[in-house]
């Protein structure tokens, strides 16, 4: 078990304006759906989207929204168990048969996770629910992938204490879950929620925040599909606030565990931020990437090279507590940073509950993104979509991170900065807190260079590595 430090390198955010093509507003009295929850592809290149409603017989129940690629409703049909009972989809998948199916959650005397199966025309091929709590605590599914041989594992957190990790077959039986004896994950804390999931090979990589107690860590936890834990690394301190919200997993083996930080709170920054967390599947630590402005990150997803992640965002200019807008930002896949999507508003539904976020978002057929999220609170709540042609911006202002490494750090008494052989000047600056230049002894070979920082203060240093036209900046703790 590994514990990680992070510190933050400052990306600048250029807000982009992309060119939106359609969007569509379904308001709560037009078939009776409300609140979404989760979206995925059809087959003929439309959307399916799913969450919580009301049928016709004013039942809460999971609804279905067929929408077209033009962001056209098709249909909608609702699910429904019987009666005294509240169901709503949590999350799409398709299962190992290829089926769309959709996890939720059930209340009634009881607390289910819930699964419908279904054919594209949203037709029934069998439904399955399996009890997993009591009555009156809220519970919700964030996450879950597809056993190969069939089956899901899925993420269940309630909002009071903690979250659950479970293994299902194909009938909804629970195989393993976390927190039961029949598999030993003793090594998370037990105020862990589970925030995210995914499989590579056979080994499962969860994202976990800690939600009680004094210290707010991240961890990234693995298991294999039998259910035993592998490795358990914690990231992060108190005065960091790190929230990991996601993971997403690169085709290089890259982990992004992508959520929310609290800047600085020793000195007065308690803004939300989104954060960008970076490991390899080993857990090493590589980077955190910061962004500028104010988010509280949803989920996230790779498109094609592009990791998007979908908030509720604020203005540019607004504080925490200011008017909330939806928001997508999107790196590429090694985290540089592309472009930032804010202010997702629909000026025609001026009669909505300003308060709205962006849930999921899908590249079309044609090339176009698509972005489905909420607007409004629990009481007048709206599904909302955009199509827009995304605009990739940035490149060119930021160097390809993650080529510099610094380590250790925090440091006592040696630091080596590493990079690619094909720097061939590397000139590296350091500075104290109050801007001032350190000289350095230095060390240098061709990739490597080892500073001396046994003679200098503990406290925080800015490292600046510069090439070329090219420039990166590291903050280091040196701790005697």
């Amino acid at each position: 078990m590994k514990t990680i430090i992070f510190l933050s390198v400052m990306l600048l955010t250029i807000s982009g304006f992309a060119q939106v093509k359609v969007e569509r507003i379904f308001k709560t009295s037009l078939n009776q759906i409300s609140t979404p929850y989760d979206m995925i592809k059809a087959s003929d290149d439309g959307f399916f989207i799913t969450g919580g409603g009301k049928n016709l017989n004013n039942e809460k129940s999971m609804f279905l929204l067929k929408v077209t690629e033009d962001l056209d409703s098709s249909w909608v049909k609702h699910y429904h168990r019987s009666s005294n009972i509240e169901n709503r989809g949590d999350i799409f998948i398709y299962n190992s048969d290829g089926n769309l199916c959709v996890l939720g959650i059930s209340f009634g005397p009881g607390v289910f996770v819930s699964l419908w199966e279904l054919d594209q025309n949203g037709d029934t091929i069998r439904t399955a629910h399996t009890t997993i709590g009591s009555s009156g605590i809220e519970f919700v599914i964030t996450d879950a992938v597809a056993r190969p041989n069939g089956g899901f594992i899925a993420l269940v957190r309630n909002t009071s204490t903690a979250g659950t990790v479970y293994s299902f077959d194909e009938d909804l039986n629970i195989q393993w879950s976390s927190t039961n004896q029949t598999v030993d994950w003793s090594a998370v804390s037990p105020n862990a929620q589970f925030t995210g999931v995914e499989l590579v090979d056979t080994v499962l990589y969860f994202s976990a925040r800690k939600i009680n107690g004094a210290d707010h860590h991240s961890y990234l936890v693995k298991s294999g599909l039998s259910g035993k834990l592998l490795d358990v690394d914690t990231f992060g301190v108190h005065d960091q606030q790190i929230r990991a919200e996601d993971i997403v997993i690169s085709s290089n083996n890259e982990v992004l565990m992508v959520g929310t930080r609290n800047i600085e709170i020793s000195t007065g920054l308690t803004s939300a931020r989104l954060m960008i967390l970076k490991t390899n599947l080993d857990g090493d630590s590589l980077d955190i990437i910061t962004d500028k402005s104010h988010h509280f990150a949803a989920n996230a997803d790779l498109i094609d090279a592009s990791l998007v992640v979908n908030c509720e965002g604020f203005p540019p200019s607004g504080p925490i507590g200011h008017l909330s807008t939806a928001s997508v930002v999107y790196f590429n896949e090694q985290g540089v940073y592309q472009n930032h999507y804010d202010h997702m508003l629909f000026n025609s539904d001026t009669n909505t509950t300003p308060t709205h976020n962006a849930i999921r978002t899908i590249k079309s057929s044609d090339g176009d993104f698509v972005t489905m999220g909420v607007r409004g609170d629990n009481w007048t709540s709206r599904v909302y979509m955009v199509k827009y042609t995304p605009v990739l911006t940035g490149l060119a202002e930021f160097p390809k991170l993650h080529s510099i490494f610094i380590y250790p750090n925090p440091a006592q008494d040696q630091v080596t900065v590493s990079y690619p052989n094909e720097i061939e000047d590397l000139l590296i600056v350091i500075r104290d807190m109050q801007g001032r230049v350190l000289p350095s002894k230095l060390s240098q070979t061709h990739g490597l260079t080892l500073i001396d920082v046994s003679k200098f203060s503990s406290g925080f240093y800015q490292v600046t590595c510069a090439w070329e036209n090219k420039m990166e900046h590291f903050a280091l703790f040196v701790a005697h």
